[in-house]
């Protein structure tokens, strides 16, 4: 995909420089290459933006202040929103992964892990044929691939399904919601903050 058809797909706008092909998105300036493209974002402390003149050429970068001059060699585009430009970047870069994964959700106060586990197991012996198409992208299921089953709320079970090219298949049960919170912008700065007052380590389960 070409820069200015990504920065199309987003309703940004080309503000200036080449435009290259886009072979990955980074949020770290630090990882930005030749074939990447850097979204500046604006933290708590930090200004994302400061760092867009210290890309390499042939790279690009999605900023949200029109002021911003990017180097030589370094294509620059106009978004209204960061934070959602750098999760639709990923997304339209990379194919669109999660368009063909299918998910099933286990909802409830206790046991969802363990839910998770059986669904998984269930689905991987159970036919195309015995399944009902509710939402999102319809088809049968991959004959390769993976089937994620999540149980949000309290614990966040997450149990991945993988069907391996032999037909056989591999299920792992997880605790998914206890991975680390991660803010992508002030307001969520804000929220780990507080409650690192609370608590020595904050999970997505906190949140």
């Amino acid at each position: 995909m070409i820069f200015s058809d990504l920065v199309a797909s987003l309703g940004g706008r080309v503000l200036g420089g080449p435009n290259p092909e886009v072979l990955d998105v980074v949020h770290d300036a630090r990882q930005a290459v030749a074939g990447s493209v850097y979204v500046a974002r604006k933290g708590a402390r930090v200004d994302g933006h400061r760092f867009v003149a210290d890309l390499p050429a042939g790279s690009a970068a999605l900023v949200t202040d029109p002021a911003v001059v990017a180097p030589d060699g370094v294509a620059c585009a106009l978004v209204m929103d960061a934070r959602e430009a750098l999760a639709a970047a990923a997304s339209r870069v990379h194919g669109d992964p999660t368009a063909s994964l299918p998910v099933v959700g286990v909802t409830g106060t206790n046991g969802k892990t363990t839910v998770t586990w059986l669904l998984a197991h269930a689905v991987a012996r159970a036919g195309d044929d015995e399944f009902v198409h509710l939402a999102g992208p319809k088809g049968p299921l991959g004959a390769t691939g993976r089937l994620s089953v999540l149980g949000p709320g309290t614990g966040l079970g997450v149990a991945h399904l993988y069907r391996e090219a032999d037909g056989a298949y591999r299920v792992s049960a997880t605790e998914g919601g206890h991975v680390d919170f991660a803010p992508l912008d002030h307001i969520e700065d804000a929220i780990l903050a507080r409650l690192r007052k609370r608590h020595n380590r904050v999970s997505t389960e906190r949140v």
